[in-house]
């Protein structure tokens, strides 16, 4: 597996550490509400702050060049 992942590979992983509980048991769990989980299970929104610390995970920014740069062609 990357060192870096999608908003899916974090949500199955979420996924994977519920297994049988009901959303609210693991909200509690988690620490967050069972409504903004299920947010996050539907992909509503994005997992915040201590839903990755609960999966030991941070979050990144990463930007990218959309087509490639010509030498001689950089600027800020």
């Amino acid at each position: 597996m990357s060192d870096y992942l999608t908003v899916d590979q974090v949500v199955s992983l979420l996924e994977a550490r519920r297994g049988d509980r009901t959303l609210e048991q693991f909200a509690a769990e988690v620490g967050v509400s069972y409504q903004y989980l299920g947010h996050i299970f539907r992909r509503v929104r994005s997992p915040g702050r201590d839903v990755l610390k609960y999966l030991g995970l941070k979050k990144i920014t990463l930007y990218q060049h959309d087509r490639p740069q010509r030498a001689g062609n950089r600027s800020g």
